[in-house]
């Protein structure tokens, strides 16, 4: 089933983690409201600081443009019951990821 991601929310970090990579959370929601590709992500292992494995629960692939045209990628948490999910970061959508957002469309 496709995601449903009706609105966004998002940490105090996140700001100043997208604008690292010259992105916005105002991005984010430009991208959101232009229907985007929304695409599930598996659950993944990866490693604490103590060596031992966790289980990064599922998480969202959200690929679109912004209003500037720009094809931005963000990952977002599962959404809520009212469609609401936390951004967890974002950067400049790579080619495989551009084509199938253009594919998608």
């Amino acid at each position: 089933m496709r995601p449903r991601v009706i609105d966004l929310m998002w940490s105090g970090d996140i700001p100043g983690k997208l604008g690292w990579r010259g992105l916005s959370t105002d991005d984010a929601l430009e991208v959101l409201e232009r229907k985007p590709r929304l695409v599930w992500q598996r659950p993944k292992p990866e490693p604490r600081d103590d060596g031992t494995l966790r289980l990064r629960p599922r998480r969202i692939m959200m690929t679109g443009s912004n209003y500037a045209g720009r094809v931005l990628t963000f990952i977002l948490e599962e959404p809520d019951d009212d469609g609401v999910a936390a951004i967890v970061t974002g950067w400049p959508a790579k080619s495989r990821d551009i084509a199938s957002y253009r594919r998608a469309r």
